[in-house]
C-alpha cells in the first residue's frame, strides 16, 4: 500500500470487467471454477467500468442503469474517496445520445467512444466536453476465392471494442465473423481479417483468434503470424510480451515467448485453472479471470488501484442510499394510524395525567 499514491495513474488503467456481458463466453457452470495461487476474489457490483487517465488523472466510466446516462467518478469529500457524478451523453448539437450501448476509454486517456443502441459510434472532445459521431461506417463481405472484402450497404454493427490506445482501436462483426480496425483520421470502421476475437495492446500489439480457433499475432501491413498450439474462443494482451488465452473448454493459458508455445495456468493443487468464461489483462500484466458463475478474480499483481476505492466508495453510496430508503419507508409504515391506534388514543388520553415539572410541581 505504501506505493499506491506513486503509481495511482499507472495502475488505473482497465482492470475492469466486461463493459459489455455480451461478450462473455459461457461453458459449464455446474464445474468447480479453479484459478492459479495467489488470485482473490473481488466482487465488484458494477461491472460496466472503464479507466483511463484523463490528462494525469485517473477517471472511470460507466453506462448508467438505465441505459439513459453516463456516469463517472470525482472526488469525494473524504481524503482518497470517489464518487459517482451523473452526466447526460450530448453530442456537438446539444441532443443526448440515448439509450446508450457500451463505453470504452484507451488506456492512456487520449480516447474515449460511445456506442448507442443502434451501433453508432462518438468520440468525446475532452476539451469542450461533448461527443462528436463518427462517420457512418458499412459492413463488408469477405470474397474468400480471392480473399478480399467487398463493401455493402447495410450499416456495420461491431461488438467487442478493444482500445489499446488512441492509434490502436479494433472490433468484431461477430455475424460475419470480420475483424475491423478503426481508422483514427476517417472514422471509418476498415476490415482487416476473419475472426472472433480480438484485442489491442497498450504498445501496439493485437492478438486475434482466427475462425479456426488458433491465435494470430499482428505482424504489420495487415499480416498474421499463427500461435497455434490450443484452440481458443477468446484471447487478451497486455503487449507483446504478455498475451493470455481462454479455450473451447474454459481452461487459460499464457504464451510463454522463450519456449514458444502455449503454456496452461494451474491451481495451487496443480490443477488446470478452469470453469472460467472471460479474461481482461492490463499493460501492467495483471490478470483477471471471471467464472462462470460471474464470480471475479485478480492475482493481485498492480490491482490494488484506484478503481477498487471508486467501487468501494460507489458501493457504500449506494448502501447508504438504501438504508435511508428502507429507514423513510419504515419511519411512514409506523406514521400510518390504523384503527387500532385511533383506539389508543383515546383510551390514553382519558386516563393521562400531566407530568410534574420544576415549573408545574405536583399539588
Amino acid at each position: 500500500m505504501a506505493n499506491f499514491k506513486h503509481a495511482q495513474i499507472k495502475i488505473i488503467l482497465a482492470i475492469i470487467l466486461l463493459s459489455n456481458t455480451s461478450a462473455f463466453f459461457m461453458s459449464d457452470s455446474t464445474q468447480k471454477i479453479s484459478v492459479p495461487p495467489h488470485f482473490s476474489e473481488i466482487s465488484p457490483e458494477i461491472a460496466d467500468v472503464t479507466i483511463g487517465n484523463n490528462n494525469g488523472t485517473g477517471q472511470a466510466w460507466r453506462v448508467s442503469d438505465d441505459k439513459t446516462a453516463l456516469t463517472h467518478s470525482v472526488p469525494g469529500t473524504k481524503a482518497d474517496s470517489y464518487q459517482w457524478q451523473t452526466t447526460p451523453a450530448r453530442d456537438d448539437q446539444g441532443n443526448t445520445i440515448s439509450p446508450l450501448k457500451n463505453i470504452q476509454m484507451s488506456l492512456d486517456g487520449k480516447i474515449m467512444l460511445l456506442q448507442d443502441n443502434a451501433g453508432d459510434f462518438y468520440r468525446y472532445d475532452w476539451d469542450k466536453s461533448y461527443f462528436v459521431k463518427l462517420a457512418p461506417s458499412y459492413a463488408y463481405t469477405h470474397k474468400p476465392e480471392d480473399n478480399t472484402y467487398v463493401i455493402t450497404k447495410q450499416p456495420l454493427h461491431v461488438q467487442d471494442l478493444s482500445i489499446g490506445n488512441a492509434h490502436n482501436i479494433w472490433a468484431v462483426d461477430k455475424k460475419n465473423q470480420i475483424i475491423y480496425q478503426l481508422n483514427e483520421t476517417s472514422g471509418l470502421w476498415y476490415p482487416r481479417t476473419n475472426g472472433i476475437s480480438v484485442s489491442a495492446g497498450g504498445d501496439g500489439s493485437v492478438l486475434i483468434v482466427d475462425t479456426k480457433g488458433t491465435a494470430q499475432m499482428h505482424t504489420g501491413n495487415n499480416a498474421w503470424a499463427a500461435l497455434p498450439g490450443v484452440r481458443f474462443k477468446k484471447v487478451a494482451i497486455s503487449n507483446k510480451n504478455y498475451m493470455i488465452g481462454l479455450s473451447s473448454d474454459g481452461n487459460v493459458w499464457q504464451f510463454d515467448g522463450t519456449k514458444k508455445s502455449w503454456q496452461q495456468l494451474m491451481d495451487a493443487d496443480n490443477n488446470p485453472v478452469g470453469s472460467i468464461k472471460n479474461i481482461r489483462v492490463n499493460p501492467l500484466s495483471a490478470l483477471v479471470l471471471i467464472g462462470n458463475d460471474g464470480t471475479i478474480y485478480s492475482n493481485g499483481k498492480h490491482m490494488v488501484s484506484i478503481h477498487q476505492r471508486i467501487l468501494k466508495s460507489a458501493n457504500a453510496q449506494q448502501q447508504k442510499t438504501k438504508t435511508a430508503k428502507k429507514a423513510s419507508q419504515m419511519s411512514r409504515a409506523r406514521t400510518v394510524p390504523t384503527k387500532n391506534d385511533a383506539l389508543k388514543v383515546r383510551k390514553t388520553r382519558k386516563t393521562s395525567v400531566k407530568a410534574p415539572s420544576d415549573d408545574n410541581p405536583a399539588e
